[in-house]
C-alpha cells in the first residue's frame, strides 16, 4: 500500500486531509481517493470521519470474492 498526502487543512480542532491510497492486488493496481476529517480535543484523535470519493468502489474491493 502506498499513501500519497494531495492537501491538508488544519485548526486548533481540526485537520483534514485529502490523500491517495494505491494497493497492489493480484488483479493489478487499485487507486482509492479519499478526505479524512480528524476532530481533536487536545493531543488526542476524538472523532473520524471519512469520506470516499467513490463509495461503490471500495465497497467492492473491501467485500471480498462473490460467493459461489
Amino acid at each position: 500500500m502506498e499513501v500519497e498526502l494531495v492537501d491538508m487543512l488544519a485548526s486548533e480542532e481540526r485537520v483534514a486531509l485529502v490523500v491517495r491510497e494505491r494497493l497492489g492486488l493480484p488483479d493489478g493496481a487499485v487507486e482509492i481517493r479519499r478526505a479524512n476529517l480528524y476532530r481533536l480535543r487536545g493531543d488526542q484523535i476524538v472523532e473520524v470521519w471519512i469520506f470516499e470519493a467513490n463509495q461503490y468502489e471500495v465497497d467492492e474491493l473491501f467485500a471480498g470474492p462473490p460467493p459461489g
